[in-house]
């Protein structure tokens, strides 16, 4: 990474906090991207055979429901971990997408999602949204003049959300700036 260049980071500002610390030795831009918050929870009824987890934010919000299922899957690794450490055990840890739990995954389902994920199971499904992503769409001005001087030598971007959300505040020109992707989506 060129040292005179920035690195733009476009989690929520918690995320780009943790990231930053990974990242020693890097200059970085924080642009937050979205918002994410806790949406009120319903009730559920009866067991489930699983419930799965798709998203760390459904572990933050939502990791209570996994008491409904006979079983928990995690969609990978970071997830579990995150499970763990609140006391649930994991029965399946996927490859880090949905799909590939979806093929795994196919009798009675709770799922826990946040208000952006799509998925097609094949067993039936409830859903539970437990986190709603926003997106944040304030032009950031001093970001659009430092990626018209050629400041940025990436954009690290960990959801389809946050490509969303750094063309809405720093305008399509981003989009000529190499992108490195966290994660299969």
């Amino acid at each position: 990474i060129n040292s005179r260049k920035m690195v733009i980071l476009t989690r929520s500002r918690e995320g780009n906090i943790q990231w930053t610390k990974k990242l020693p030795g890097v200059k970085i831009y924080s642009l937050p991207c979205i918002r994410v918050k806790a949406v009120p929870s319903r009730p559920v009824r009866g067991k489930y055979d699983w419930v799965v987890y798709t998203s760390g934010f459904g572990v933050k919000y939502g990791w209570k429901y996994a008491r409904h299922g006979r079983s928990v899957a995690a969609v990978g690794e970071k997830t579990a971990r995150k499970l763990r450490r609140k006391g649930v055990e994991v029965d399946l840890v996927g490859k880090g997408t949905a799909a590939d739990l979806q093929n795994k995954v196919t009798e009675k389902i709770l799922w826990i999602r946040g208000n952006l994920a799509s998925g097609k199971w094949r067993g039936p499904v409830t859903q539970r949204v437990v986190y709603e992503t926003k997106f944040i769409k304030t032009p950031d001005l001093r970001g659009r003049k430092m990626l018209e001087d050629g400041r940025f030598e990436a954009v690290m971007l960990a959801s389809p959300s946050a490509v969303t959300g750094v063309v809405a505040r720093l305008g399509k020109g981003i989009l000529k700036v190499p992108a490195v992707a966290i994660g299969p989506t």
